[in-house]
């Protein structure tokens, strides 16, 4: 048998907390069994997956744990490549030892990568150091959620200096009326309360023992939230941290292919931001269109044009896959449409001679002469671009060669919400027709933003209004959103 299970922690919320290897283990996943906390976006790294949400929420549980039990061994015995995502780290209240000894009676093999634990980095995310030389030289964590039939008031209080329960809300008034009889903890020590910490909507709340419940009633604190009672909950007002930072408590969604998304979800990241990559474009390549860039078809070009990033990659890998590199356009004119396919470019060792100034179609217009006479013109395109580019060559006396590479294609499901208040990025008509089909928008409230005029155009047929990047890069982007 070759199937295996991986128990793979997914970190507390913020999906940048997820780890090196997990993410290598979940690209190598075909299925995927995740909890309900998870961020959807980390499940873009097993994009080959079989995604299976097992549930798990305070209330809600859509699956027990021996039907969960049962998933993973059915799936391991089929020899798949099974992937449990747990929230935090899996072996902290993540009931990872009940799931081990299922499949240890099973004789299937699994695997443990640790995660980061929401008890460690919410209270970091809400500036509460666990330590502190002057307030606090230990820590307990303790779960503020048992089994079904057990009692709250039955909950061993560990003797430290920093408590931190997780799913404290449902039983506060125990656990404060423990804390206060079993330890040395007055009345007046700091408490804080941390909902859905390390995500956009992070919301914290410090008091004391004496008021922490009143708190959680005035500020309607639900589940998921941690409670940190000591010395070192009283510093979260002076070491906050994550309100410095411009889009904080700002939800982005990015829908952009895979391919193309990573710079923009880093750089909101950066800012402070939750950001959500939905995809609604994905590529499919065109083999046979690919198997005609041969060394025959390309002698009599003298003008390559590309048009997207994904053309410059297919492109490429065309002419590896037949035999060539990139000094097959040597002496060739190459141009580019904005400084992202020029970018893509260079990374195959190609330097544009000709960047658009404007990234779409009548912008290349303006960096070829309008005499084309003897030319001849390549164009690895997508099989939906516009004709304006080929036919004004052709108008200019240009012999022009399409190779429609690859078509931009509605992804098979979508993850992730819309929410009201979201920054949604635009970069294309594709993604906003996607969007527009994909069920998840139902008018929400949403600020979206784009590249373009065309896209804008598309929106406002679309009915959503918008706001324009002044120029088709990632800076343009992120100096609207700031603005």
């Amino acid at each position: 048998m070759n199937g295996m299970v991986w128990f793979v922690g997914a970190g507390p919320g913020d999906p940048g907390l997820i780890s090196v290897k997990a993410t290598q283990v979940l690209g190598q996943s075909e299925v995927v069994l995740y909890d309900y906390l998870v961020h959807p976006s980390l499940l873009q790294y097993a994009p080959n997956a079989e995604w299976v949400c097992v549930g798990k929420r305070k209330g809600y549980h859509s699956q027990k744990q021996g039907d969960i039990n049962t998933l993973l061994i059915k799936y391991a015995q089929n020899d798949k490549k099974v992937v449990r995502l747990k929230g935090g780290d899996p072996c902290v209240f993540g009931r990872l030892g009940e799931e081990m000894q299922a499949l240890k009676a099973n004789g299937i093999r699994y695997g443990v990568v640790p995660g980061i634990s929401s008890a460690i980095a919410v209270p970091a995310y809400a500036g509460i150091p666990l330590t502190h030389r002057e307030l606090s030289r230990s820590f307990s964590v303790v779960t503020g959620s048992l089994k079904a039939g057990d009692n709250v008031s039955e909950l061993p209080i560990p003797n430290a200096d920093t408590l931190v329960f997780l799913m404290a809300v449902t039983g506060l008034e125990t656990i404060v009326a423990r804390v206060l009889e079993e330890t040395s903890m007055s009345s007046d020590t700091p408490a804080a309360l941390i909902y859905r910490g390390t995500t956009a909507a992070q919301k914290t709340v410090v008091g004391t023992l004496d008021t922490i419940v009143e708190l959680r009633d005035m500020h309607d604190m639900k589940p998921p939230s941690i409670l940190v009672i000591g010395g070192v909950a009283g510093l979260a007002p002076d070491l906050d941290w994550r309100s410095d930072f411009p889009l904080a408590g700002r939800r982005c969604v990015v829908l952009r292919s895979v391919e193309q998304s990573q710079e923009l979800v880093t750089r909101l990241s950066g800012l402070g931001a939750d950001v959500m990559p939905i995809p609604m474009i994905r590529i499919l390549p065109d083999e046979t269109q690919m198997a005609r860039i041969n060394a025959d078809l390309l002698a009599p070009v003298t003008h390559f044009i590309f048009t997207s990033p994904a053309g410059v990659r297919l492109f490429m890998a065309a002419i590896q896959a037949n035999g060539g590199d990139a000094r097959t356009l040597a002496g060739k004119v190459i141009v580019a449409v904005g400084p992202k396919t020029k970018q893509t470019l260079m990374s195959h060792g190609l330097n544009a001679d000709y960047v658009a100034q404007t990234a779409q179609q009548e912008g290349v217009l303006d960096c070829l002469p309008e005499t084309m006479t003897a030319q001849t013109v390549l164009l690895p395109i997508s099989a939906q671009a516009r004709p304006v580019l080929a036919d004004t060559c052709k108008a200019r006396g240009a012999d022009v060669i399409s190779v429609p590479l690859y078509s931009p294609a509605k992804p098979d499901q979508f993850l992730g919400t819309i929410e009201d208040g979201d920054i949604v990025f635009f970069t294309s008509s594709s993604t906003v027709k996607h969007f527009v089909e994909s069920g998840l928008y139902t008018g929400q409230k949403i600020e979206a933003v784009c590249l373009g005029p065309i896209t804008a155009e598309t929106l406002r047929v679309s009915g959503i209004d918008c706001k324009v990047a002044k120029s088709p890069t990632i800076d343009s982007l992120i100096e609207l959103v700031l603005d």
